[in-house]
């Protein structure tokens, strides 16, 4: 009797282990011995994205109320060809490719079965960045090119100028400054890429700055601001009619790009839309905001903003981009090196266009300052 009684507790035992190793908590993905269906969808609903090879869009595989992603392969439908899962098991798609792209998942353990089953599937609009509309008029920004030093004590005279300035929304957002910092006042950037620009500017005609004195800004290579007033609210008067006297002239270009980077080098795709036909220029600089330096004539550590890091062109007058039909959209890569001296999360990408007058001098058409690692479309006034 005895060995009957521990056989039904040892049998009773087992029986209620296989029960517990059955139902351990979190096991949602059968439904009566048959596995629940793959559900595939992506983070934040987001179902679209900018096809500059930056933006992106994350994955998530459901089966029940279980995250099955880590366990899963999301695959290109039209292709079979499938992403690869980060190290922290999640899925990230991004394209250069614009057009509709469909996505499906399955399980790993599956992958060997031909006829394994698969999720929903998951359609990603990706967006050309460089689409133009030639029908709406370009947004214009006008960019003012300051040629100063931290030694120069007027210079923080024009700099509060720009300031006050900037407190104008409607500016904030149409014009932003460049800082050219001269004779090795910044020891973060070679001064023969500042003095270059500087020195093109005192040899040209159009210009009257025989001695080289700063502050001096110019713009749109057409006019000038030459010193600065003691009184800083003074300021703001000339550099809102120059402002003013740039943007009565409708943009003939427009400018899109995307930048992102890739170890110590800055990739950048810039694409140019012409109104008219004609040869344009560009020019295209890296620049930092944040510079935390001495400035003569303030107390402290001064940030400045815009502040030359490098050009592609080796005068402010840019290289020759294309010749254009009135119309077209033209697209060119590029690439900065990341001196380990520049703070990366700082840096921004400005592109300028230019075109020549009757005179047959190039002038600024249009300009945009970009954070690297993000994209902009072509803009278009309301």
């Amino acid at each position: 009797m005895k060995n009957l009684f521990r056989f039904m507790f040892v049998a009773t035992a087992l029986v209620g282990a296989m029960s517990m190793s059955s139902c351990e908590p979190g096991d949602d993905t059968t439904n009566g011995g048959e596995e629940l269906p793959l559900v595939l969808s992506t983070v934040g609903g987001k179902t679209s994205i900018m096809a500059d090879g930056v933006d992106a869009i994350e994955f998530k595989v459901m089966q029940g109320d279980d995250d099955v992603t880590a366990i899963s392969r999301v695959c290109a439908t039209e292709n079979g060809v499938c992403l690869t899962m980060d190290a922290d098991y999640r899925y990230f798609f991004s394209t250069s490719t614009p057009g509709n792209h469909e996505y499906h998942a399955y399980l790993i353990k599956d992958e060997m079965n031909a006829d394994h089953p698969v999720s929903n599937s998951v359609f990603i609009e990706a967006a050309d960045p460089f689409a133009f509309d030639a029908t709406k008029k370009f947004h214009k920004t006008v960019a003012f090119f300051s040629f100063t030093a931290t030694w120069c004590g007027p210079c923080l005279l024009m700099k509060n100028g720009f300031d006050l300035f900037y407190q104008t929304p409607e500016y904030s957002d149409t014009a932003f400054t460049l800082n050219f910092h001269l004779s090795s006042s910044d020891p973060k950037v070679s001064s023969n890429i500042c003095n270059g620009f500087f020195y093109n500017i005192i040899d040209d005609s159009r210009f009257d700055n025989p001695q080289g004195s700063i502050p001096y800004t110019i713009v749109g290579l057409n006019s000038e601001i030459t010193g600065a007033k003691t009184n800083v609210a003074q300021n703001v008067p000339v550099i809102t009619a120059l402002y003013d006297a740039i943007m009565a002239a409708p943009a003939k270009t427009g400018v899109a790009m995307t930048s992102s980077i890739d170890g110590s080098a800055i990739g950048v795709n810039v694409a140019v839309a012409a109104k008219d036909a004609g040869t344009y220029q560009i020019g295209i600089l890296l620049v930092e905001d944040g510079v935390k330096t001495n400035q003569v004539g303030f107390t402290g550590l001064y940030s400045h903003t815009g502040v030359l890091r490098d050009s592609k062109a080796a005068n402010i007058f840019g290289e020759e981009f294309a010749t254009m039909e009135a119309g077209q959209v033209e697209t060119k890569e590029y690439s900065f090196d990341i001196d380990p001296k520049y703070n990366a999360e700082n840096l921004s990408v400005v592109v300028y266009t230019l075109v020549q007058n009757a005179g047959g001098k190039w002038l600024i058409d249009n300009s945009v300052k970009v954070p690297v690692g993000q994209t902009q479309e072509f803009r278009y006034a309301e």
